[in-house]
């Protein structure tokens, strides 16, 4: 049996923001590539839920601890079946069956920690039609109150993309924590390896990610992936047009979005330039 570590998964999430995850996708593709369903899924079941399959599949390691990505490993990791028959991670429904039968699901959001997976459903927790991965907790200076941010496969238009939600939005249904072996390993010991014990809650400079993120300007081509979430950001934090109309989600950075990035800017005391540079994102991201 492999390793799995928060860190491992969670950076893993961070490499593929404004990634595809629609209908057709890499995610669905690699998982495919190894018969880790049932059937070929191809991007068209649940391609959230698929991306965070993908993304622990990904982070596993072997016993001498280089990465080795082991389709068993992740089924032991999320608490599904090992079993060739069994159809494994296709939709958020059944995964939160799998965290439930493993004692690893909870509702309380003040227990949620990096790299847990978050639920939403619309019929009170009888199905479940989205999940998240949890990459930071705690006050939320964007929404003004305690939530956490999440990085999400198959939203913003089919994208992989960062949200952000408050403790009690009225979707979230549940949480579930995969079996990590802790956050991190500090050294590697290939002869004498014993898992830790799960580390305490990290602290912000201890779970810090580096994320090359472009400059984002009027006219720019080839990120959408990336205009999709500084889209969605905006209006989601009320920001407009110079007419007061919501921005569309629809990765074209045009004139109402360079308006509305104008406007996020005079707010937040940053330099007015139309333009999601660093410091842009640094304090949308914060």
């Amino acid at each position: 049996m492999g390793s799995l570590f928060a860190k491992d998964f969670i950076d893993n999430c961070f490499a593929n923001v404004g990634a595809v995850c629609g209908k057709t996708n890499e995610f669905s593709a690699e998982l495919d590539s190894v018969n880790y369903f049932n059937g070929p899924k191809n991007g068209v079941a649940n391609s959230c839920a698929i991306f965070l399959n993908d993304m622990v599949y990904r982070a596993t390691r072997n016993s001498d601890l280089e990465f080795e990505p082991s389709k068993y490993d992740a089924y032991y990791f999320l608490y599904q079946p090992s079993s060739s028959a069994a159809n494994c991670g296709a939709g958020c429904t059944q995964q939160v069956g799998y965290f439930k039968n493993g004692g690893a699901f909870f509702t309380d959001p003040s227990e949620a920690e990096r790299g847990d997976w978050v639920f939403f459903t619309n019929d009170g927790g009888e199905t479940y039609y989205h999940v998240g991965a949890i990459v930071d907790w705690g006050y939320v200076e964007e929404l003004g109150c305690d939530g956490f941010t999440t990085i999400e496969g198959n939203t913003n238009g089919g994208y992989v993309a960062f949200h952000y939600y408050r403790y009690d939005d009225y979707r979230i249904g549940g949480f579930g924590r995969p079996r990590y072996d802790g956050w991190s390993l500090d050294e590697k010991d290939d002869s004498d390896y014993v898992a830790p014990e799960p580390e305490p809650e990290p602290t912000p400079a201890e779970s810090s990610v580096n994320v090359e993120l472009p400059f984002l300007y009027k006219g720019i081509d080839g990120y959408a992936g990336e205009v999709y979430t500084i889209q969605a950001l905006l209006k989601g934090f009320g920001f407009t047009d110079n007419n007061g109309n919501e921005l569309a989600i629809d990765g074209i950075f045009g004139s109402k979005t360079e308006q509305a990035v104008r406007k996020y800017q005079a707010a937040r005391d940053l330099e007015v330039c139309g333009i999601v540079n660093g410091e842009t994102w640094e304090r949308i991201l914060k």
